[in-house]
């Protein structure tokens, strides 16, 4: 499979239907045999078997906000570059704060 933006290496470039497929057949048999077949680092296969689910994460970072969030604070920031506001990084990290604060999303501050 080949990866949407151009990489040195295609670690991480796995489709997710692929990945569900692995799991059900490392459920059934050997972890070791589905890694070393699909070419899947072990401890990636462990872990989504162990989850059950093939859903990529970030593995130091969690997401706070889920896609619906992250688009009203897109919306906001651009709306408010159209009117010549223009926020600061540090500004827009103190509002998507707030913004969690508000709408009681869990965050890790």
């Amino acid at each position: 499979m080949t990866c949407k933006y151009t990489r040195k290496t295609n670690n991480g470039c796995r489709n997710e239907g692929g990945m569900e497929k692995d799991i059900q057949k490392a459920a059934l048999g050997s972890l070791n045999s589905v890694a070393s077949k699909h070419n899947i680092p072990y401890a990636t296969l462990y872990r989504h078997v162990k989850s059950g689910s093939a859903e990529k994460k970030l593995v130091r970072f969690r997401t706070v906000f889920n896609k619906v969030q992250e688009n009203q604070l897109v919306e906001y920031l651009q709306t408010m570059d159209t009117l010549f506001y223009g926020l600061t990084r540090d500004e827009f990290k103190k509002f998507a704060f707030d913004f969690a604060a508000k709408n009681g999303i869990p965050h890790p501050l």
